[in-house]
This record gives structure tokens, sequence and C-alpha cells, in this order.
């Protein structure tokens, strides 16, 4: 058949879903079990609100570690003061010790955080779209295991369109 112009009817007529703008991937700064998943898909919830929870085991022997290791720093230091002072230790083997000690210390304020990130709280109101994970699995760092949808950021339709009408279509064209 011979090819012919013809006029198109500008409307599209497509089928679409309406959903939160923004979705988020939450997941832990830290590795290790879940002690407990507390939200499933399609719970509603608050801000703050726990969604999931790791096992705090290795996350507090790492604090506890951590802490051990500055308790241990700070005497080691305290003793090459005195020692300097009676003229036993050298300047330098204060400065290296001393070092060390702000090395112990800034371990235990990165224990300390990764010890407030082993549970996911809402970090916003919203819809929980998938639970990607069960009580009791082993989870890396930063792997996915809620995905909530914010409703605190508005509203979209998602829809699927050929792309014969994706190419017909316009920024700021009316829906």
């Amino acid at each position: 058949a011979p090819a012919e112009s013809v006029a198109l009817d500008d409307e599209v007529r497509a089928v679409g879903i309406l959903v939160p703008r923004d979705e988020l991937r939450l997941s832990f700064k830290v590795g290790g079990v879940i002690e407990r998943m507390a939200v499933d898909a399609g719970d509603q919830v608050q801000a703050g609100q726990v969604l999931a929870v790791l096992r705090s085991t290795e996350v507090d022997a790492a604090v506890a570690q951590a802490a051990e290791g500055v308790a241990k720093s700070r005497r080691d230091l305290e003793r090459a003061r005195r020692l300097l002072a009676d003229e036993v230790a050298t300047q330098e083997q204060v400065e290296d010790l001393t070092t060390a000690y702000n090395v112990a210390r800034s371990g235990l304020d990165s224990a300390r955080f990764n010890a407030r990130f082993a549970r996911i709280e809402a970090p916003a109101d919203g819809i929980v779209f998938e639970r990607m994970v069960e009580g009791g699995e082993l989870v890396q760092p930063g792997q996915p295991v809620v995905v909530l949808g914010s409703t605190t950021s508005g509203w979209v339709v998602r829809v699927g369109l050929s792309d014969r009408d994706l190419v017909r279509m316009e920024a700021g064209a009316a829906a």
C-alpha cells in the first residue's frame, strides 16, 4: 500500500498507577543477621518508626572492643607522660602514644556510629512497597532490606507508553 499522511488524534490513552514520588531503598550501614522485621509490604509507617533491627551481638562487641582500646591507650599515654616527667621516656614515645590514643578514640566513635545504624527507621511517613528479607537472614552492608514509598513528597502517575505515543508527549502537557 502506498504511504500517506494522516492526522492522528492528539489524545493518548494509557493505564497507569498512582505511586509516591520518592521511592527509598533502605539498608543497614553494617552487615549482620536480621533480628526482627517489624513491617510487611503494604504497611503504612510514620517517620522514625523502626522497620528492621540487626542482632546486636557483633555491633555491641565492636563498641566494647573499641572502648577497651581507648581505655588501654589512655593508660599507656598517662604512664608515658609520667615517665617523660621523670626523664625515662622520650617526647617521641609520648607523641606516638598520643596518636594511638586519638586513633583509638576515632575507632570508638566509628563503632558507636555503626551501632546506631544497626536498625532501620523510617526517614519519612510512607508505605512499605517491598520487604526484601526475613528475620534470621544474613545481610551485607548497603543491601536493600525495605523499599519505602514516601508519602510526604507528593504523588505521580506512572504510565507505560508505546514509542509512538512517547514521541508525541511534551513536557508540561495536561494529563
